[in-house]
């Protein structure tokens, strides 16, 4: 991977990680709802399943489902990596992002707009981009709080570290609570619909795409 191409990923992963964050803490103010990851989901399962919560269990179920299906969207699209790959990701972030600018005026029942978001954030998920030899999938957060645990107790050890490994995962932790963030800025303080900002910023994104589609590299599936 050439400098430049390190550089446009590792952009791009932080950006992806900042929409994540934003889409995802915009889903918990209005539904109460983690969608970025889903093991609190397939937790809740069981239980719902005991309590004979029918409803709540298909809203779960169809949760993952969506997930799981926009990760398998995700992999049909690129077998391998390619200028193709990439313009199919410019085309389909941007699809999404137009589909959240209209979200305030198409009043998308609430089971739909979960279920297309989860489907928008398995997607993304399933963009496999690297950084210097680093795999990130950029809506889930466990991973990656693991990597700065175990870094951060082998220099406590006295263990040598890669400092700059260990800046780019904190950097992708910044980049999700600043999303974050911005969410609830936005829910609390201005008369805008969250999701009208959502497609803002897919489509920025997807516009980041387009221009550096010649830099990006995706990480091909073995």
């Amino acid at each position: 991977m050439t400098s430049e191409s390190r550089q446009a990923n590792y952009w791009s992963v932080l950006f992806l990680r900042f929409l994540a964050g934003y889409i995802n803490v915009t889903m918990i103010i209005h539904f109460a709802t983690t969608l970025a990851g889903q093991t609190g989901s397939l937790t809740n399962i069981p239980i719902l399943i005991v309590q004979q919560n029918n409803f709540a269990l298909v809203e779960t179920l169809s949760v993952v489902l969506a997930f799981l299906m926009g990760t398998i969207f995700s992999g049909f699209c690129y077998p391998h990596d390619d200028s193709a790959v990439r313009l199919r990701y410019t085309a389909i972030l941007t699809g999404f992002g137009l589909l959240w600018l209209a979200t305030p005026w198409l009043d998308l029942p609430a089971g739909l707009l979960l279920v297309l978001t989860a489907f928008s954030l398995g997607f993304q998920n399933g963009m496999r981009f690297s950084y210097r030899g680093i795999t990130v999938r950029t809506t889930i957060m466990t991973g990656l709080l693991t990597d700065i645990g175990v870094m951060v107790g082998r220099w406590l050890n006295r263990h040598p570290i890669e400092i700059w490994r260990l800046t780019f995962h904190l950097n992708n932790l910044w980049s999700f609570l600043a999303g974050g963030i911005f969410a609830a800025l936005v829910d609390q303080y201005t008369p805008i619909h969250e999701m009208l900002v959502a497609g803002i910023l897919d489509l920025l994104v997807a516009g980041y795409f387009f221009f550096f589609r010649d830099k990006l590299e995706v990480t091909s599936w073995p």
